[in-house]
């Protein structure tokens, strides 16, 4: 696939949720095309991953596929690449713990 794509109802419960399929496709280096509120949205729109739109907004969804259609490949490509990144630099395992590990350890510190 060229893209992959993420679409949840306008609810405040998805605005604060982050899909599994989110981190998938970024895994796999894909641009991402969207029809979605809240953090999601925001972490397309930070990494510069694809092309998003508000959840319901089914006008502006189509205005994005057909941007993305219209794309050059490079610039899916690129698309994809800064997916993969954002992907490596927030969601992948190792950094995750670490992350955990180094709040846990700054909490322990506060309450001693």
């Amino acid at each position: 696939a060229d893209a992959m794509f993420i679409s949840l109802s306008k609810k405040y419960i998805y605005s604060i949720t982050v899909p599994a399929k989110l981190q998938s496709y970024m895994a796999c280096g894909k641009p991402v095309l969207s029809m979605i509120d809240g953090e999601t949205s925001a972490i397309i729109n930070e990494a510069d991953a694809g092309l998003t739109s508000s959840a319901g907004d089914f006008k502006k969804l189509a205005e994005n596929a057909l941007k993305m259609s219209k794309m050059e490949k490079r610039q899916l490509v690129k698309l994809g690449e800064n997916s993969r990144k954002y992907y490596l630099n927030h969601f992948n395992k190792s950094n995750l713990i670490d992350v955990l590990e180094n709040t846990l350890h700054s909490l322990s510190k506060t309450n001693t």
